[in-house]
């Protein structure tokens, strides 16, 4: 607990892709993002202080990341490869915070996939991150996710890959309403700009309600 009180910059942070919405989803993006982030900072915490039985423990205890962005999927045993303890269900209240959350934003489901991927990523990461053998997986899998047309070196990538940042992104994409065929192809084209009549120039992407200018972006980041 003592590493989560000194990462509440962290938490502060996350609140500030609220900024970018409507009053009436503020409040739920702003708890969506600050419980993600300390799930993040939690299960993080956890892999640093504690002995794994084998390297998919990591792996383990970060799906609890997923299960937070995904309010259809059941919880998992985030503990079933770690030392036996008891959080007093601490992780899974977290978990419920932000996918209980996420449910009420009016295009989750829209940008599900894209949140997904992102999350996915921030596994992968924390997986090779704490790995004694990571150097030449690591290298390898951030080659793997590197866009080919992308002016980025595989450290780059593979360092961008376990911020959260693109995940806020979306969840304060999901407060709009969206009709567009497929937002998450949309965001994979690159960054997307949304002016103020609400049309976005490149795609297509319209968006009701109140309209700032938005810029939700990176080529790598929504792939």
């Amino acid at each position: 607990m003592r590493a989560l009180r000194d990462e509440r910059g962290n938490l502060e942070g996350a609140t500030a892709f609220a900024t970018f919405v409507g009053r009436s989803h503020r409040r739920t993006v702003a708890r969506a993002a600050i419980a993600f982030q300390a799930v993040y900072d939690y299960v993080d915490a956890v892999s640093e202080q504690t002995e794994s039985r084998w390297d998919g423990n990591t792996r383990q205890l970060h799906m609890a990341l997923m299960i937070a962005v995904k309010p259809e999927l059941p919880h998992l045993d985030y503990y079933a490869l770690e030392i036996p303890g008891n959080d007093g269900g601490y992780l899974a209240g977290l978990v419920d915070e932000c996918r209980d959350s996420l449910a009420l934003l009016p295009s989750h489901t829209q940008v599900a996939e894209s949140i997904g991927r992102a999350t996915s990523r921030i596994i992968d990461y924390q997986h090779f991150n704490h790995r004694s053998d990571n150097a030449g997986s690591f290298a390898s899998w951030a080659e793997g996710e590197t866009p080919p047309e992308a002016d980025l070196r595989w450290w780059e990538t593979g360092a961008a890959a376990g911020s959260s940042l693109a995940v806020f992104a979306l969840m304060a994409a999901s407060a709009f309403r969206m009709h567009v065929a497929s937002v998450s192809a949309s965001l994979r084209q690159g960054i997307t700009t949304v002016n103020s009549s609400g049309v976005d120039s490149s795609s297509g992407m319209r968006w009701e309600g109140e309209n700032p200018r938005v810029r939700v972006g990176s080529s790598a980041a929504f792939r």
